[in-house]
């Protein structure tokens, strides 16, 4: 991951593929690409740090990008001070 001017941005590497994410201030949403396998409305993401504590937010998922896009105004600014390592999304209730 590495910190920009107003957001943070990296890879994200999942059994599907490479997808660049890009993490930024914003009312609390999850964007996903509309090719991932499992859709699901509701989602917890984990973010893992190098020196701190798991950190993690419950928000609403969206399909319709290429990229991961993750949006929270107090994330944003928690993860300035500590870069994620990792990152793992889980989703909540699985749409058929």
């Amino acid at each position: 991951m590495r910190l920009g001017e107003s957001y943070i941005e990296g890879k994200a590497l999942s059994h599907d593929g490479e997808y660049n994410i890009n993490i930024q201030r914003g009312k609390t949403c999850l964007i996903l690409p509309s090719e991932f396998a499992e859709k699901c409305e509701n989602a917890t993401i984990h973010f893992f740090m190098e020196k701190g504590p798991e950190i993690k937010i419950e928000t609403e998922v969206e399909y319709n990008r290429d990229w991961i896009e993750v949006y929270d105004d107090h994330l944003t600014t928690t993860l300035s001070r500590d870069l994620p390592t990792a990152m793992i999304i889980e989703c909540n209730d699985a749409r058929v």
